[in-house]
């Protein structure tokens, strides 16, 4: 089926993670993603109907046909940002658990749908391909699949509008970044949110460093705070404070606070492992973790506009970023992804062995939103726009921590088409300039979505940094 590219002009981009926004958390987006989901089948099927889900319902979402001993379709919805071993098993379960109750009730099952507000990565993708085969071989069903892609292609047709305007057009997609920050101005809801600032957090008096900083959500609705402070009982503790406040009721604030609340619980079990920032305190609303000291990124390596570094300065970035690759994997191995690494959120612990470490949890479990992170890298997927490739995922991370050493060891951060970095340092190993390039792909699924990929490189580049060749 062919589909437009994108909305109407002037209407709003479809941002399928605008469920959490209405309904203010998760278990809300499900029911709300279902009953959209129930809806635009009935525009092409308008003898489709949702079933309640309770226990017993077959494994059915939205149908069209006869349960009575006739055949039916189903389309199964299942609201995934991400997909790893736990949603394949819900996957697997949930055909199964149809099949086998269209068997017992003596119905038959013609297709099943999967209907998820995700693009698969490259792996989910292999993972899909040979499960769907060899189910559909075993019992007969056709299967298929309506990703973010396909759903948004569906709900762009003009027979669709009513329902995108319902569920896409009031509830706007978050876009931080374009909200003003207020404290310069001395208008702060809470008034002591700016540099220099005192908080009592668990317990001890904390000021607020410079970079202090308050940003406020549409209509003033909701208020979301970030900064380092020092310790003042003790004068050396410096630590990052988020802060999240709902200035009215019902604002998107819960959902940022459930997100919140679920990367403190995430930080408290890996405990610093990796590098990971350690939760000194949370509560509701409010997450502290240990500051890692040292320089930002950017003071120890740069980028330096229009400046490549030597080669010893080179040679210690490649052996700093090795840790940040494997503090970015540790989160992907529990789900999850920073999806905000830049040169001012990456600390820099020099000595013998020197380190780059994340300064606090990033964007970790928080709800996507429009042009996250530090713009110069962020990836592709993470600037909405109608034809945005895919959800941000662990390829979101590959592509910033990419960005991050294209524009350190060339000056200038990557373009939509990247020229090599040998063309600015021609003694860079091609292991680790075509690495960067594959990383830089537009489309999610063209890059690796793994960040360890890079430490057999980055130790080959920066042997022959340290042992060879000149910059």
């Amino acid at each position: 089926m062919a589909h437009a590219a994108g909305p109407p002009i002037g209407e709003t981009p479809i941002n399928l993670r605008a469920h959490e926004i209405r309904c203010g958390n998760i278990e809300g987006a499900r029911e709300d993603f279902e009953a959209m989901l129930a809806e635009l089948v009935q525009v092409s099927h308008p003898d489709a109907i949702r079933i309640q889900a309770r226990r017993g319902d077959g494994g059915i979402d939205v149908m069209t046909g006869d349960l009575r001993g006739g055949s039916i379709a189903i389309w199964q919805a299942k609201y995934f940002i991400g997909i790893g071993r736990h949603q394949q098993d819900q996957i697997r379960k949930s055909f199964h658990s149809a099949v086998n109750e269209a068997a017992r009730q003596g119905y038959k099952i013609t297709e099943w749908v999967l209907c998820v507000p995700a693009d698969l990565t490259r792996e989910n993708h292999r993972w899909w391909g040979g499960w769907r085969d060899d189910a559909e071989a075993a019992t007969g069903v056709r299967i298929g699949l309506w990703g973010a892609t396909e759903l948004r292609g569906l709900l762009i047709r003009p027979d669709a509008q009513a329902i995108r305007a319902h569920y896409y057009g009031s509830a706007q997609p978050m876009h931080i970044e374009s909200y003003p920050t207020i404290f310069v101005s001395g208008t702060s809801p809470t008034g002591s949110w700016k540099p220099g600032g005192e908080l009592s957090l668990g317990g001890h008096a904390y000021f607020l460093a410079d970079d202090a900083t308050e940003i406020v959500g549409e209509g003033r609705s909701w208020l979301w705070q970030e900064g380092s402070a020092g310790r003042l009982d003790t004068g050396h503790e410096r630590v990052c404070v988020v802060r999240v406040r709902a200035l009215r009721p019902a604002s998107p604030a819960e959902a940022l606070r459930t997100g919140l609340q679920e990367q403190a619980r995430l930080l408290r079990a890996l405990a610093g492992k990796r590098g990971l920032p350690r939760v000194v305190h949370s509560d509701d609303d409010t997450l502290v973790t240990a500051h890692p000291g040292g320089s930002t990124w950017r003071e120890a390596f740069g980028p330096r506009p229009g400046r490549t570094p030597d080669r010893v300065t080179a040679a210690l970035m490649c052996a700093s970023a090795i840790p940040l690759a494997e503090a970015l994997e540790e989160l992907h191995r529990h789900g999850h992804t920073h999806r905000a690494v830049g040169p001012e959120t990456v600390v820099v612990l020099m000595g013998s062995s020197p380190r780059a470490m994340l300064r606090d949890g990033g964007r970790v479990a928080l709800p996507a939103i429009v042009d996250e992170g530090p713009p110069e890298y962020r990836a592709p997927e993470q600037t909405y726009i109608a034809l945005a490739p895919g959800e941000p995922s662990p390829a979101t991370d590959v592509y910033r921590y990419a960005a991050l050493l294209y524009a350190t060891l060339t000056g200038h951060p990557p373009t939509a088409m990247p020229v090599p970095l040998r063309a600015a340092l021609p003694d860079i190993p091609a292991t680790l300039d075509d690495l960067v390039l594959r990383c830089l792909r537009e489309h999610p699924g063209q890059r690796p979505d793994r960040t360890d990929v890079f430490v057999g490189a980055l130790t080959e580049t920066r042997h022959a940094l340290a042992f060879g060749g000149h910059l």
